[in-house]
């Protein structure tokens, strides 16, 4: 991150309509900051979704670890608190340490070949990314590397799988989600491994792929309108940080 577009960003943040947005993280970062995300670490990593689990084990009151360390680390950056940024860091490990970073066992038991596509991956993946770009500096060599091979063992291998054997996903608004946490964890890994940029020019050139088959010739999409307005802030986000 360059210090004049922090600072263009500091400026923004502090005006409308971007300052009640601002305040909401800052917020939801106070909410969070004296919790411990070491408690954390275990099989697979915390969500708390319903999707795979009983009813009795879903805390409504607490947040996946990607938000948090995002939230914290956006603060953080923006209004110089250290306090945020090395808090994001130790969410950034923590999620680094957890064994897996699939929704639930059902994604790797032994003899299926079921996955529920790479949702959990590559957001936790991207989140890392985020972190290593906006705090890693107050992490030891050991600790980025730590998380640069979480994002290189349990991410994009997941990301790129499904981009290469899902045909369904290259016309609707997974592939694209899934290509713009991809391109942000390709990026943050090129820093240290300039052999991946390869990857992030075919990823570029996948997303524009499927992005143009997503959209239909009236300019919308056959998923509707929220899908279509989530499809296309993923997209831009990603144009962004290439």
């Amino acid at each position: 991150v360059k210090s004049d577009e922090i600072e263009e960003l500091r400026e923004k943040v502090s005006k409308e309509p971007f300052s009640c947005v601002m305040e909401k993280i800052r917020k939801f970062a106070e909410s969070v900051e004296n919790t411990v995300p070491e408690k954390l670490i275990g099989k697979y990593i915390d969500s708390h979704e319903a999707r795979f689990a009983r009813e009795r084990d879903i805390d409504e009151e607490r947040q996946p670890m990607w938000k948090i360390m995002e939230s914290l680390a956006f603060v953080g950056l923006v209004d110089k608190n250290e306090k945020y940024l090395r808090l994001a860091c130790r969410y950034a490990l923590s999620a680094s340490c957890c064994e897996n970073w699939c929704e639930s066992f059902v994604g790797n038991l032994s003899g299926t070949t079921w996955h529920h596509r790479s949702f959990k991956e590559g957001i936790t993946s991207a989140a890392c990314a985020k972190v290593l770009s906006w705090a890693g500096n107050l992490l030891t060599w050991h600790g980025r590397n730590i998380i640069y091979n979480a994002i290189i063992v349990k991410g994009i291998p997941r990301l790129d799988a499904d981009i290469k054997t899902m045909d369904y996903i290259w016309h609707m608004n997974q592939g694209i989600v899934f290509s713009a946490f991809y391109i942000i964890s390709l990026i943050a890994l090129e820093k240290k491994y300039p052999r991946y940029a390869v990857r992030i020019e075919e990823a570029k050139k996948n997303l524009n792929e499927i992005w143009n088959n997503y959209i239909l010739p009236d300019g919308g999409a056959s998923e509707g309108a929220g899908y279509w307005n989530y499809s296309a802030e993923y997209y831009l986000i990603a144009m962004y940080v290439l």
